[in-house]
């Protein structure tokens, strides 16, 4: 919830953009994983739109699911 409700303000993200955000709360992997299941909820999509991650390697952006 605490994730879903990053999107909602943010709008669009990447995994490391919503760990930076709760200033590493949470592992990267936790917030990783909560992502990949709001994706298979419908809550998320994934966009085709790249940006470097923490550690310089390439990762997707997702934002709020245009269909809910």
């Amino acid at each position: 919830l605490l994730i879903l409700n990053y999107y909602k303000k943010w709008l669009r993200a990447s995994p490391s953009m919503v760990f930076s955000m709760l200033k590493a709360k949470y592992p990267l992997t936790s917030v990783r994983r909560a992502i990949t299941e709001l994706t298979k909820a419908g809550k998320l999509s994934k966009t085709t739109q790249k940006v470097t991650g923490i550690y310089g390697r390439p990762e997707y952006v997702w934002e709020i699911n245009p269909s809910n």
